[in-house]
């Protein structure tokens, strides 16, 4: 559908069809998806008050007869004789006017990468069998995913086959590959969306990159009636699809690492995510978009680890209660009283969090955590793995709390910080990799694979 874009029409509020407005639908690369109107859908003295609230709907007609649906469109700029809006979803070739209305039976998403991770290497025995017979895809069934409230969705990984035809003959195939999420019964769209960005952030996990959602399409029964392919449209800006489709990819989680229990690994990080989030995307961070700052990669690893152990590991000194009954009240009473008064109070309010694990502490125990029979040198060797976490340490808290006249040596050049970096990522890796119940076997092979590192 993105193809098709701008989309030029007539557009209407669901209860006032007769004031239509001319406009035109258009990706604008500072606000995604938008909506440009030669008039006003609002009457002009609730203008200015419905900046930043929704509009639930907004329906159109494109000049070549077909239906849309604008779902939560926002107003962000008007003059007298137009408006904007920005639109979080488009749904072509059907018409909404409530937001119960908007249930699929199945929704078909691709996604950036996806290609690359399946095809490199999955399906090498299934693709010549394809090529030799009529098959037109087949794919790769999902155990059902349960995420609390949203439960009993069937996924699968679809393989498509296209042939290509020249001077009617056919000259070759090509692939693509997308996730369909089916229920036996209508669902929200929203549930659809959701399990589509969870498996996006999976997939990105995966692959090292940022595996966008490209398309997505639905079938949906409406009023008696059954629609084979409603094109959906989201408001974030999709990538055109320019992968490199090199045989020496690798990622994070090469797929036939994986393949024998895929359903059980995706399962796992969704259920993970939900508590794990901001610890993916620092690492995330680190890997799609590595700062040219190499002090900044290093804050975001140290950041991770912190995370990761607080959510992985939680625990303090002493308990919370003991801490605040017997332990702070004794710090806060050895507090000279001849001290400025917002230093007093600085000093205080520091020791609350006194109890909180160290840095060197948390490091040490995410260590001792990981797999017993990993390969890592940091895990095997004392004396290194002492130096590294020592040296992490004092970089921390040289970034954190510079002081011009340190006398002792920081190693912050380059090559040091990028030493410690790759350290910080192969502890979270291995957790992480260990937490969504990969074997050992293909963890030590996973930390092998220099590719992993394509910056």
């Amino acid at each position: 559908m993105q193809n098709s874009l701008p989309i030029v029409g007539s557009w209407w509020l669901p209860n006032n069809y007769r004031k239509r407005i001319s406009g035109k639908l258009f990706i604008d690369d500072i606000n995604g998806l938008c909506l440009e109107l030669n008039g006003h859908l609002l009457d002009s003295n609730i203008l200015r008050q419905s900046f930043g609230v929704p509009l639930d709907f907004i329906n159109g007609k494109s000049i070549n007869h077909n239906e849309i649906t604008l779902k939560d469109s926002v107003l962000i700029s008007f003059s007298r004789n137009s408006s904007k809006y920005k639109v979080y979803a488009c749904f072509s070739g059907i018409t909404f006017n409530k937001l119960n209305d908007i249930r699929f039976n199945v929704v078909n998403v691709s996604f950036r990468h996806l290609n690359k991770w399946v095809m490199n290497h999955f399906f090498d025995d299934d693709m010549n069998t394809i090529l030799s017979t009529k098959k037109a895809s087949l794919g790769l069934r999902l155990e059902p995913i349960d995420l609390g409230r949203i439960s009993n969705f069937n996924l699968r990984i679809k393989i498509n086959k296209l042939s290509q035809v020249y001077k009617n003959e056919i000259t070759g195939f090509q692939y693509s590959s997308a996730l369909e999420i089916s229920t036996e019964k209508p669902r929200l769209f929203d549930e659809f969306l959701e399990i589509s960005i969870k498996f996006s952030s999976f997939l990105s996990f995966a692959t090292l990159q940022p595996a966008l959602i490209s398309e997505m399409d639905g079938v949906i029964h409406h009023k008696r009636k059954k629609y084979n392919c409603v094109d959906i449209l989201l408001r974030f800006r999709e990538f055109e699809d320019s992968e490199d489709s090199s045989a020496n990819y690798y990622g994070l989680i090469p797929f036939q690492f994986i393949e024998e229990k895929i359903s059980q690994v995706i399962n796992k990080y969704f259920e993970l995510v939900k508590t794990y989030d901001s610890v993916y995307d620092l690492y995330l961070s680190s890997i799609i978009n590595p700062s040219t700052v190499i002090d900044n990669e290093f804050r975001n690893l140290v950041e991770g680890l912190e995370a990761y152990h607080r959510r992985r590991l939680p625990g303090k000194y002493v308990s919370n209660d003991d801490f605040r009954r017997e332990v702070l009240p004794r710090l806060i009473e050895a507090i000279p009283c001849e001290l400025d008064r917002s230093f007093k109070e600085k000093l205080s309010n520091s020791m609350e969090y006194m109890n909180e694990y160290s840095l060197r502490k948390r490091i040490t125990e995410l260590i001792r955590n990981l797999p017993k029979d990993l390969n890592l040198k940091i895990q095997k060797e004392s004396g290194y793995r002492e130096d590294i976490i020592r040296n992490i340490v004092l970089i921390r808290n040289h970034f954190a709390h510079f002081d011009p006249e340190e006398k002792r040596y920081i190693p912050k050049d380059a090559i040091s910080l990028q030493l410690l970096n790759e350290e910080m990522r192969l502890i979270l890796e291995a957790n992480i990799l260990a937490d969504l119940g990969i074997d050992v076997e293909y963890i030590n092979k996973l930390i092998r694979i220099p590719k992993r590192f394509h910056h």
